[in-house]
């Protein structure tokens, strides 16, 4: 490392940049770096054939390179695009692209006390940072470094990333204490970033590493180091019992159970299955994380995640196999696989109040219904007053008339009085003789036998069904009522009312609240406060609170803000996403997740008719004094005002006597 072009330890892409790393570039030495590889235009065919872009990492400067990059010409295809770095590292007592969180994942795989000594650039933070933007900017693609093996940790910890294909070039022999450098740093590539695709390539070797073969050499722990050429192409269809650090927790479509007689938790459900057929095709061990109190987690303000996104983003999980949204956590660390099955995010509310038994008569018809029966009223009683009109001016005998018709003194006001009784199917005690007025009344007794049928079995239905005041069908009446919307979860602050979309979504995001009780389900809340509201998905009402809407206290509003696709989550980049979309596609077309969720529904309405009872049964009741309320009122309020009419007749024939 004769020269640093500038001061600074960390020298950002320079050079090339081009379509073609063309003849035009001729550099003059005697000795070429690849003249101590001989198998590199081979190996360099076979394990980057698959890329149109090369990025090229050098441990120097330009013009020590320069016999490299000229012998590199003819064997780089001239439709590949090429990017050349360099790099001058400083000893120092920083850790250069080192964090806790890889920190600890090191410590698993070493002993505990075991410190590696590395290079790295005190004060080049951000030059370290744009570097790192630029260079992994170029994924998927192929990379040369080319490094001594005194800075292989530093390639390995700065340079890989899950999505590249690394062929690093070490010019040295392939001894025993190479090796074992060679093994520990790509092993150490595995471990934390997932990355498969690292090849060394040492004098008369090409090595990577097979991280499912167990070594025997090495207390049979997975990882064996080999000549590329040897490991199976699609070594990832069979892990051979990798342990795989899997997110699972109690959700919609998975429940966690502890087995009363061991004490072991176990998982079933939609996504449990999906896990068991993803552990038969890849041949894996789950191993699951333990959840923590924020679940599917959110972002913090400082950019870090919680939860279930904290882990995935920071590769301390492989797979979170519970269902989460298919939206934007503002994660760029994380990814979904195919979308699994669809849900809604609704809102629950105190169900409405029941109506009083007394009121329950008077509601057999709408309003209007009892409307149009008054106006029916009084127009037959108008045209029955109408006919008689008629036979009076038609009719000579005016005495039989009175006779026939059986008149009282006050034709008008008993007229509405007989076709009332008429409406009600009452007897009625004045009979007319004349054949227009039989004919008349004939047809008010066909259309009032109707009316009280149909009275009579609204009142049936209105007592074995318990009727309620209007309840909350949709959004627009929710902000009307002007509730608070408590959730639980952070992550349902970003989408669920968009402010955007309507005023009214911006006025119900106002109303949502924060609640923090994690051990009390928010639908028991709403039950006990009818100020509050909150929200599920629908798919969980079925499923996990059918004992609450059983009850009748809790509604169901029908116009749902959100409806969602669910999709799985892995690490970006991750090595096993082709692998579990491929599984999860065959499971999706094959009809297997529908048919996972159909016998959750099955079982979980069984398991709740047991536990509640069946729902027919309460079509079938027998009634009590309470559904017979008002016919005692009527007849109590009728006594006393007869009471009170007799009273008065009684103080008027006194008045009389004297």
């Amino acid at each position: 490392m004769a020269r640093n072009l500038a001061t600074s330890s960390l020298l950002v892409y320079s050079i090339l940049s081009c379509s073609v790393l063309g003849e035009n570039l001729t550099f003059f030495t005697e000795i070429s770096i690849l003249d101590h590889f001989p198998s590199f235009t081979e190996d360099f065919s076979a394990i980057l054939n698959r890329v149109k872009t090369i990025a090229i990492a050098i441990d120097g400067d330009y013009y020590e390179s320069g016999d490299f990059l000229g012998d590199l010409v003819p064997v780089v295809k001239h439709n590949h695009s090429v990017m050349v770095y360099y790099f001058s590292w400083d000893l120092d007592e920083q850790d250069l692209c080192f964090s806790a969180w890889r920190d600890e994942i090191l410590q698993r795989f070493y002993a505990e006390n075991y410190r590696r000594r590395k290079r790295s650039s005190a004060g080049m933070e951000g030059s370290l940072s744009d570097f790192q933007d630029s260079w992994f900017r170029t994924a998927i693609t192929g990379y040369i470094v080319i490094v001594s093996l005194e800075m292989l940790p530093n390639a390995i910890d700065c340079l890989v990333d899950p999505l590249g294909i690394y062929l690093i070039l070490l010019d040295v022999d392939a001894t025993e204490e190479v090796l074992e450098k060679v093994y520990e740093n790509i092993m150490i590539a595995w471990e934390v970033e997932r990355s498969y695709e690292v090849y060394v390539m040492l004098h008369n070797d090409t090595l990577t590493i097979h991280p499912f073969m167990r070594n025997p050499l090495r207390n049979n722990s997975f990882g064996v180091l080999m000549n590329f050429r040897e490991r199976p192409e699609n070594f990832i269809k069979n892990m051979n019992g990798y342990p795989l650090r899997i997110e699972m927790f109690h959700s919609a479509f998975n429940y966690l159970r502890i087995n009363k007689t061991t004490g072991v938790k176990y998982f079933e459900g939609t996504d449990a299955e999906a896990m068991r057929a993803l552990r038969v095709f890849m041949n894996f061990t789950a191993i699951f994380q333990q959840p923590d109190g924020d679940m599917f987690g959110y972002k913090l303000p400082n950019g870090s995640f919680t939860g279930t996104l904290g882990r995935i983003s920071t590769r301390k999980s492989d797979l979170a196999l519970t269902g989460f949204f298919v939206k934007d956590y503002s994660n760029p660390d994380m990814e979904f696989t195919m979308p699994v099955y669809l849900d809604e995010l609704c809102c629950v509310v105190q169900k409405a109040k029941q109506i009083p038994k007394y009121w329950i008569p008077l509601l057999c018809f709408h309003e209007y219904v009892w409307f149009c029966l008054l106006l029916s009223i009084l127009a037959s009683s108008s045209f029955w007053r109408a006919i008689r009109w008629c036979e009076e001016r038609m009719f000579p005998d005016k005495e039989l008339l009175i006779q026939l018709e059986n008149q009282s003194s006050r034709k008008t006001l008993q007229l509405f009085i007989d076709t009332t009784i008429i409406f009600i199917s009452s007897p009625l005690r004045r009979h007319t003789r004349v054949t227009s007025e039989r004919m008349f009344i004939a047809s008010v007794l066909m259309m009032s036998v109707v009316v009280v049928a149909i009275f009579q079995s609204n009142l049936s239905t209105a007592f074995t069904r318990p009727i309620y005041y209007r309840d909350i069908t949709s959004l627009a009446a929710l902000d009307k009522a002007n509730l608070k919307i408590g959730v639980k979860y952070k992550g349902m602050l970003d989408d669920l009312f968009p402010p955007e979309d309507s005023e009214l979504n911006e006025h119900l995001r106002h109303q949502i609240k924060i609640v923090d009780l994690l051990s009390i389900p928010l639908i028991e809340m709403v039950m006990k406060d009818p100020s509050l509201a909150t929200v599920t998905r629908k798919s969980t009402v079925k499923l996990e609170n059918a004992k609450y809407f059983h009850t009748g206290k809790v509604f169901l509003v029908p116009e749902c803000p959100k409806m969602y696709n669910l999709a799985y989550v892995l690490p970006k980049n991750s090595v096993f996403f082709k692998q579990i979309n491929f599984v999860m596609l065959h499971l999706d077309r094959g009809g297997f997740m529908g048919k996972w969720i159909q016998e959750m529904n099955w079982n979980t309405t069984w398991l709740n008719r047991r536990r509640l009872g069946f729902v027919e049964e309460e079509k079938f009741r027998i009634y009590d004094f309470v559904d017979f309320q008002l016919p005692f009122y009527v007849l109590l309020i009728g006594s006393v005002i007869s009471f009170l009419v007799l009273l008065v007749e009684i103080y008027k024939s006194k008045k009389a006597k004297k």
